[in-house]
């Protein structure tokens, strides 16, 4: 079994049959693990629970992988949560509906509930279409991006399967137990419990194991971040926080050796080009400049044009001003080099706390405005969501001819940290599985993006709340939801081609793509994993008037 398979959310009670320690103290009292789907930003619903999964784990550690799959019934359910997110010690009543999806493995079939709310569902993507020479040579980023991505590639390509044993089943299935037993503990408080599993998972999973052990490393440091900061109780390894410069590292080897981030670069850079056509002066508000690795490629596709090459502004926001400054020169130095006419501004303000405005940013009459987000507005999303939607209605009052939106689709945003940690935990196991079917456990790559990149994320997710928890990653019917109601409709996908081609640099197969509601959504064995639109304001803003 895969790490997703192992760590389906709705699934994972259907291994072991318990109830909860607490209930002698706690009358009537039913500890749940909930799988949080946000429906609307208003309301919160809990759709899928399950049985407490640690009783056991105090006497005995063992995990009976043949205990029979069992539907639970239905149970209504409301919930109070405290400030912290954690469950309280209250009576309340479930409402409960688990549907089960068989997965088959070389060792037989076992029943495992599918996932409660993930509905956005990719479809196995097709043999790469016969492409013309002209089309290649029209869409003239993939040359770009294959000569970025291509020798990390190939430096650990074919290392993912061939030395690697298959795991057993059922060390997989009691790491996925122990977490579960130790969110729960955490989330009771039960400080003690928590502290003692900690340790069965840090002994029992390696950071270069199978892919089940790695997020399970990951996840453990989270537990052991918020067990710390909630109660104060020290646990014998301490977090390793990855300094900015190896967060850089970690993103710029995930745009190396998956596609998850060149496909949203890819996918913004391809509306962007389309809203350009034809334009002779064009500005780009980058809302939060990843390193040199998107602008590479578009500059290189600019200057291709029949027409010849635009005007090119860029306006990037969010890093420091030296950072601005340098990833400035190396652009602009790469524009000339391709006969692109190229300005750079810097603006080393945060986007919460910038005034968007045409006279801010220096907008001038008659250019043609495009605004990039890539892994940037999930951080704007808070509580109440009214800083998302003040930074939406700017955006939107800026009047862009396409705004472009590349975000992990997930529901990492709930209110509840249970919730929160079985969704985080089946996403991010996903990726593992991805990563462990192209790269080898052994290579230095994988243990840095991994380590640098996606276990500061997890611990992010699962350690901290309020304004300290930023990852607030949402599905693509949310994103949906907010855009349209401050003005924006979708435009249509029309580059799929172009990003089946640009999958097939990776020899990996088990990468899905599909187009859904004006969304692309890139995700591995139907898991979705990334999305990325495009978006135009659908109604006239108020008239601003322009810098000169």
């Amino acid at each position: 079994f895969s790490a997703m398979e192992l760590s389906t959310p709705a699934g994972l009670s259907s291994f072991s049959e318990t109830g909860s320690p607490y209930a002698d103290s706690l009358e009537e009292e039913e500890l749940v693990d909930s799988f949080i789907n946000m429906e609307s930003a208003d309301l919160c619903e809990e759709s899928a629970s399950h049985a407490p999964h640690h009783q056991r784990y105090r006497s005995s550690n063992s995990v009976d992988s043949n205990t029979s799959s069992q539907t639970s019934r239905k149970r209504k359910q409301s919930h109070v949560c405290s400030s912290d997110g954690q469950l309280p010690r209250s009576r309340h009543r479930n409402m409960q509906e688990d549907t089960t999806s068989t997965l088959t493995s070389s060792s037989g079939t076992t029943q495992i509930p599918s996932p409660v709310g993930n509905t956005s569902v990719c479809s196995k993507s097709p043999a790469a279409p016969t492409t013309s020479v002209i089309s290649i040579e029209r869409n003239s980023q993939l040359p770009s991006i294959m000569a970025q991505v291509t020798p990390a590639l190939f430096q650990d390509q074919g290392l993912g399967g061939d030395d690697q044993n298959m795991a057993n089943p059922d060390d997989g299935l009691r790491l996925v137990h122990l977490l579960l037993a130790c969110a729960e503990a955490v989330a009771c408080r039960d400080s003690a419990f928590a502290a003692t599993l900690l340790e069965q998972l840090k002994a029992s999973a390696h950071i270069s194991g199978d892919s089940m052990q790695r997020v399970t490393c990951c996840f453990a440091e989270g537990l052991g971040a918020r067990l710390s900061t909630m109660s104060g109780v020290a646990t014998r390894s301490q977090l390793r926080i990855p300094s900015k410069a190896e967060r850089m590292e970690g993103l710029q080897l995930l745009f190396q050796c998956s596609p998850y981030i060149a496909f949203g670069f890819f996918a913004a850079n391809e509306a962007i080009l389309q809203a350009f056509e034809g334009k002779k002066e064009v500005h780009i508000l980058d809302l939060g400049m990843v390193q040199n690795l998107q602008w590479p490629a578009l500059i290189r596709a600019l200057a291709s044009r029949a027409e010849g090459p635009p005007n090119l502004r860029i306006t990037v926001m969010g890093a420091s001003m030296n950072e601005l400054n340098e990833w400035g020169k190396e652009l602009s130095d790469f524009a000339h080099s391709f006969g692109v006419p190229f300005e750079f501004n810097a603006a080393a303000e945060s986007l919460e706390s910038c005034v968007l405005s045409s006279s801010s940013l220096g907008l001038r009459e008659g250019e043609t405005l495009a605004i990039n987000s890539v892994l940037q507005l999930h951080r704007m999303v808070k509580e109440s969501r009214g800083s998302l939607k003040n930074i939406l209605q700017s955006l939107h009052r800026l009047c862009p001819s396409v705004l472009t939106i590349v975000e992990q689709d997930a529901n990492h945003n709930g209110p509840f940290f249970l919730g929160r940690f079985l969704e985080a935990l089946y996403f991010y196991s996903a990726i593992f599985d991805s990563l462990e079917a192209s790269l080898s456990r052994h290579s230095p790559h994988r243990l840095k993006l991994e380590r640098f990149h996606f276990s500061e994320e997890i611990r992010n997710i699962v350690a901290c709340e309020g304004s300290e928890r930023v990852e607030r990653h949402e599905r693509a019917d949310q994103w949906r939801r907010q855009l349209s109601r401050a003005g924006f409709q979708a435009l249509p996908v029309t580059y799929l081609s172009q990003a089946r081609m640009m999958l097939s640099l990776y020899s990996c197969d088990g990468y899905t793509l599909a187009e859904e509601k004006g969304c692309l959504l890139l995700g591995w064995k139907g898991k979705p994993i990334m999305l990325a639109s495009a978006w135009k304001p659908y109604q006239a803003p108020p008239p601003q008037s322009a810098a000169p």
